[in-house]
């Protein structure tokens, strides 16, 4: 959702990029594993993303646990590997927010695309709408997207869609 398709000859370049991860109990090492791949592939997929990017991967639970700066496919790949989920307390969306607008006034970001926050939509939102665009994605059957504040971008995905590189849908 955060990714526009092309609408002239100009190539429309994602530089920064962050994605959150809700580490409270709602979360997996595995799904979160799948959900990480699965939008690696998809922006790699994208006339629209840059060979090198900055993308921050940040978890939280109901405070910031861990940001990551990643800048490569074999950066990913190695977190991936790696992987360790901190947390498992309440969810508390705001730390993020309140993060991404630091790392941006410290000049960290040159042009935000957006956020993609993997959660199952409980917890405690900003109540202002962020300057960039912020994406919601959430299992279907582990998801209340009725709590997503109507600034948030809402997406329910089949579990079949991030287990498989040819998933049938959101």
């Amino acid at each position: 959702p955060l990714i526009e398709p092309l609408e002239t000859r100009e190539v429309r370049r994602i530089e920064d990029f962050v994605i959150a991860i809700d580490t409270s109990m709602s979360t997996s090492g595995e799904l979160v594993r799948d959900f990480l791949r699965r939008t690696y592939e998809l922006l790699q997929q994208s006339e629209s993303f840059f060979r090198t990017v900055n993308l921050r991967i940040l978890q939280c639970d109901d405070q910031l646990r861990a940001d990551k700066r990643i800048t490569n496919a074999r950066e990913l790949a190695d977190y991936m590997e790696h992987l360790e989920l901190i947390g498992q307390s309440a969810t508390d969306f705001r730390p993020v927010f309140d993060h991404v607008n630091k790392l941006r006034g410290e000049g960290a970001f040159h042009h935000l695309r957006g956020l993609l926050y993997f959660t199952d939509g409980l917890g405690i939102y900003p109540k202002k709408r962020p300057s960039y665009d912020a994406a919601f994605v959430m299992l279907e059957g582990q998801a209340y997207p009725d709590n997503v504040p109507p600034w948030g971008i809402r997406v329910v995905l089949r579990d079949q869609a991030l287990c498989t590189s040819q998933g049938d849908g959101t």
